[in-house]
């Protein structure tokens, strides 16, 4: 009889104040017989706040959790990779420190083992909620018509994408606090990229789906919750994606993606030239356009939509 799968939750932490409460109680009200939670190991990425502080403190004395303090401030990518190192779990369950699982949210991922026992990156589904961690809508895969598509075609519980470099090239299928991985796997693709200071998930699902299938539940399984301070609110900026894509564009492995990766790219400086038009950055928007000309053959149009804003920001409109 195959052993019971062991799980560490890995949660980067970085002044999260009394969320990272709230986290550590969703994964410690968890139940299940398909899984054994091995440990919650939340790395201190050098938080200064008193309140986080206290926290940390605080859950640090909860058995199962292991509190590590990070070498140095390294950002979201280098916490998460210090907790992953520090594990020896069969499986890595990826939570933020200022988001929550739902119940059931191990057990329902797990389950995806009995119909794929090979699966190696599995997702769910997730609900934006409030500061107060009020859910806000339906889950969002399932609403979205560009991802209801993908991943909620059939009936079926479950939803695999072979390899699906590709699909992930075009559209993200996956959120961090809603995925886990095989450590085995992680490991053998190097962990996040800690030169990345945001979107290292994408990078990350980009390398995973170029060797690995992506098994989907449509079960929801975490809370996102959306605050002043998070990323999603902070953040508009797709310089990073840009960044991102680049990087895998020059990769001999994404050759056969080549044409979605300078169409997305292409993309993102026209989103890029949008937000800067908002704040009249001329001198970015010239470079974003001097940006748009190298991909004029996969996108014909981003040069002139980003000549556009250029113009409509120079003449104060």
């Amino acid at each position: 009889m195959p052993s019971v799968p062991t799980i560490s939750v890995v949660i980067p932490s970085y002044n999260s104040g009394v969320y990272l409460r709230q986290a550590v109680a969703s994964v410690l009200a968890q139940k299940g017989d398909n899984f054994i939670l091995k440990d919650i190991i939340i790395a201190n990425d050098r938080s200064s706040d008193p309140v986080s502080c206290a926290v940390l403190e605080e859950v640090s004395q909860i058995p199962k959790v292991r509190v590590l303090v990070n070498e140095g401030h390294k950002g979201c990518p280098g916490a998460r990779n210090f907790a992953i190192r520090a594990s020896d779990a069969d499986w890595l369950a990826l939570l933020d420190a200022d988001d929550a699982f739902l119940e059931g949210a191990l057990a329902a991922r797990m389950a995806a083992l009995d119909a794929y026992p090979d699966a190696t990156w599995i997702g769910g589904d997730f609900i934006y909620c409030d500061a107060e961690l009020r859910p806000s809508e339906q889950p969002f895969y399932a609403t979205r018509p560009h991802t209801r598509d993908w991943l909620y075609g059939d009936a079926a519980a479950y939803v695999r994408l072979a390899q699906p470099v590709k699909i992930f090239a075009t559209i993200t299928l996956a959120m961090p606090s809603a995925v886990m991985v095989r450590r085995d796997r992680m490991l053998a693709h190097g962990l996040f990229d800690e030169n990345l200071g945001k979107a290292e998930d994408i990078d990350m699902w980009l390398r995973l789906a170029r060797t690995e299938d992506y098994i989907f539940t449509r079960t929801p399984v975490t809370y996102y919750r959306i605050h002043g301070s998070s990323m999603t609110q902070i953040e508009p900026s797709r310089a990073w994606k840009i960044k991102i894509y680049e990087k895998h564009l020059h990769d001999p492995m994404m050759r056969e993606c080549r044409a979605v990766l300078q169409r997305q790219i292409a993309k993102f400086l026209m989103e890029e030239a949008r937000l800067l038009r908002q704040g009249r950055a001329i001198n970015k928007l010239a470079a974003v356009f001097g940006r748009s000309l190298r991909y004029a053959p996969a996108s014909p149009q981003a040069p002139f939509t980003v000549l556009q804003q250029l113009l409509a920001a120079a003449v104060g409109r």
